[in-house]
């Protein structure tokens, strides 16, 4: 069965509902692990750990937000708001989930966001910033 609507040199540009272009130009049904409603080859509802990819080439291709549970990107960058281990805490700089640790001068968590750091640093503004010594 042939699920492709628009074909063009023997590659299929835009396939049926629930479907979605493979490497290959053909039609592959989609995984609902990623995606709960494709439409015209385009996520528009990822699955939760997904994110749909908008500012690249990948446009309306969902992708993981690895050590998160929600994630958004926004200008070619992924934002993290919920990490997904316990021992993680999302990094200001970085916009990721890090792991706790002496390094990241981040001692306590909560709700993935450093509440405690370590010596010689404070948190303004959910940063981890050095404290000025006098």
């Amino acid at each position: 069965e042939n699920n492709c609507i628009y074909e063009e040199d023997d590659k299929c540009l835009v396939c049926k509902h629930q479907y979605v272009n493979d490497t290959n130009g053909k039609c592959a049904e989609y995984s609902t692990n990623d995606c709960k409603y494709f439409y015209d080859n385009k996520c528009y509802y990822p699955s939760e750990g997904y994110y749909n990819s908008i500012y690249s080439e990948e446009y309306g291709k969902s992708k993981s937000c690895e050590n998160s549970t929600n994630c958004q990107e926004f200008n070619g960058t992924k934002y993290d708001f919920n990490c997904v281990n316990n021992n993680e805490f999302i990094g200001n700089e970085t916009h990721e989930c890090k792991t706790i640790s002496i390094e990241t001068n981040c001692l306590e968590i909560k709700d993935s966001y450093c509440i405690k750091t370590t010596d010689k640093y404070h948190i303004e503004n959910g940063n981890i910033l050095p404290s000025l010594l006098k």
